[in-house]
């Protein structure tokens, strides 16, 4: 299973894990259970300990692919997410995100800014530069 990731909402860090996501008063609840907790039979309690609140705005699933880049923490590449900005070829300024498109039911590359452009993930090789919450900078250093 691969692991959605979310940023934590009392210290902002990226956590990856088991999506949980519930009603409490009306409003939505998102969590992210670490994939590496112990869990005991009988018992949830190690499960509420490794259980952090996201932000379900930063929720994201991740693609099943991998970026071009290589290195000694992600010798096959890095996971790929919504919510991630990559960039191929030659010309560094183009930049795509990767959203989930309900009509194709598939991950695509959205070119940014003007978003005129979309392709399938798997279409070309791209690296990973950011996402569009911790790299709100790339938008506006984007070629339209």
């Amino acid at each position: 299973m691969r692991p959605y990731r979310g940023k934590r909402k009392d210290n902002g860090k990226w956590v990856k894990g088991s999506l949980v996501e519930y009603t409490f008063l009306g409003e939505l609840i998102c969590s992210i259970v670490d994939n590496k907790c112990d869990l005991h039979p009988g018992t949830i309690l190690p499960l509420a300990r490794r259980m952090c609140a996201v932000d379900p705005e930063t929720v994201g699933q991740p693609t099943g692919m991998k970026d071009e880049k290589r290195t000694k923490k992600c010798p096959e590449g890095q996971d790929i997410y919504e919510g991630d900005f990559g960039q191929s070829g030659t010309e560094e300024k183009y930049l795509d995100l990767c959203e989930w498109d309900e009509d194709t039911c598939a991950f695509m590359w959205v070119s940014m800014p003007d978003r005129e452009t979309v392709e399938y993930i798997n279409e070309y090789p791209v690296t990973i530069v950011g996402n569009k919450w911790d790299s709100p900078e790339l938008l506006e250093e984007a070629k339209p």
